[in-house]
């Protein structure tokens, strides 16, 4: 089945291209968000639950990037199991990779080789769940 684009607004017809195609990269994952685009061709995605950012190019099959992106301490008990891992990402203005850490709750900083805490509160109280 083909994806399908839902507008709930119509006025935001006159601002989109309804001549649209979706393309499918990978379609295996439990729960995904936060993508970004690198400038090198290729999108970077958390998988919460599983703890792991996927690599994927269009047209190739998706690779583990970083794994334990959330936490590296998965089995936490006081962690809900399913939030363990990153949400969103961006970049800084030196090309690392920020993290969202569900599972730390902090946003950390990877520069490729390593992964650093960045900041984990806001005004002296903690994070939740960034």
């Amino acid at each position: 089945m083909s994806p399908t684009l839902q507008v709930y607004q119509d006025s935001v017809i006159d601002i989109i291209d309804t001549d649209y195609t979706f393309d499918v990269l990978a379609d295996d994952c439990q729960f995904t968000e936060g993508p970004v685009w690198h400038p090198d061709g290729y999108y970077l995605f958390s998988d919460i639950p599983a703890n792991v950012i996927y690599k994927i190019r269009p047209g190739s099959a998706k690779e583990v990037y970083l794994k334990n992106s959330g936490t590296d301490d998965p089995l936490d008990p006081d962690l809900k199991p399913d939030q363990t891992g990153s949400n969103a990402l961006a970049y800084d203005p030196e090309g690392r990779l920020l993290i969202c850490q569900h599972g730390s709750h902090a946003i950390a900083r990877y520069d490729g080789q390593q992964l650093k805490p960045y900041i984990d509160r806001y005004e002296g109280r903690p994070f939740n769940s960034p």
